[in-house]
């Protein structure tokens, strides 16, 4: 297999391969409030504190895609969201109602920009024990 991150089959293997290795804990994650990336022009919204668990799971995600020589980029501080709207203006409101939401399956998802929008692909899914 190749290293080419962005096209190549084995590629995608070898990131299923890393998420496998993963061993998370399941938790809980209060989606609390909106945000907005500035640059993409991204509402999202989110917790306004990630759980201990889900970062921990973040941080051996990142080590095992470095392991294996993905081209990452500095980390700039990892920010749990949902996308909501692209190309939007910030949310000028509170959120009415918070969401608890048991995570019990987590998935490392591509997403390309393509015409007309964005496109997900989900690379690798497990059930958290």
């Amino acid at each position: 297999c190749s290293r080419d991150w962005s096209s190549d089959v084995c590629s995608s293997d070898l990131l299923a391969q890393v998420m496998h290795a993963l061993t998370p804990e399941r938790f809980m994650l209060r989606i609390d409030h909106y945000g907005y990336f500035s640059k993409p022009r991204i509402v999202w919204a989110g917790p306004s504190s990630a759980p201990d668990a889900l970062m921990q799971m973040q941080r051996s995600l990142w080590t095992g895609l470095l392991d294996i020589g993905v081209p990452l980029r500095p980390e700039t501080g990892f920010r749990p969201h949902i996308t909501l709207a692209r190309d939007a203006m910030p949310a000028e409101r509170e959120m009415n109602e918070i969401i608890d939401w048991s995570v019990e399956t987590v998935a490392l998802v591509e997403s390309v920009s393509a015409q007309g929008g964005v496109q997900y692909r989900v690379i690798a899914r497990r059930v958290i024990a």
